[in-house]
């Protein structure tokens, strides 16, 4: 993943329902990550552990070809709209393509403001008529389909940091990764 982009998981709203009860969102999942830390330490297990799309229909894949266009995977097993160093929507599916176990977007904060904001909005609606929430491993926040709550939680982000000052953010990671050090 880039500097500039950041990951968000989208997760049934049903499925959180079934596992953890009636959650109001913002629902924080216990990560410990620090907007500012290197690297997260993830303790939320279930995010690997629970068979999240079980059930689930991921995606109308011409509903997000209205957000994205079809890109070129890497993979068979797996869909992707956008590029994987721009904006990105994948569907990631089992061993026989016979469901979805993930689905993720990746967001390229440094793409042009009103066309982000257009594809924030776009994918905002997907997963309000779908019923998704947005689960940020770097936050540990599992948040509504809310453009606000998107655009707050982005505003925190490594990625926005990178895109406001890249020289500060380098510097920083400098400091804290002692690449100094010779």
């Amino acid at each position: 993943m880039a500097a500039w982009q950041h990951t968000y998981h989208l997760l049934p709203l049903s499925k959180l329902i079934e596992q953890y009860g009636d959650v109001t969102l913002p629902f924080h999942t216990g990560n410990l990550c620090d907007y500012d830390a290197i690297e997260c330490e993830e303790d939320f297990d279930d995010f690997d552990t629970v068979d999240w799309w079980s059930g689930v229909p991921s995606a109308d894949k011409t509903e997000i070809e209205k957000i994205l266009p079809q890109g070129n995977s890497w993979s068979s097993s797996m869909d992707l709209w956008g590029h994987e160093d721009k904006n990105e929507f994948t569907i990631l599916y089992d061993d026989e393509r016979q469901r979805a176990v993930e689905v993720r977007i990746r967001l390229d904060l440094s793409t042009e403001p009103q066309q982000f904001c257009e594809i924030i909005h776009k994918i905002v609606e997907l997963a309000a008529r779908n019923e998704w929430g947005f689960y940020s491993p770097e936050s540990g926040l599992v948040l509504p389909p809310d453009y606000q709550a998107i655009i707050n939680d982005l505003s925190h982000s490594r990625a926005f940091s990178f895109c406001v000052n890249p020289i500060q953010y380098l510097e920083q990671l400098s400091k804290k990764t002692d690449c100094n050090k010779q």
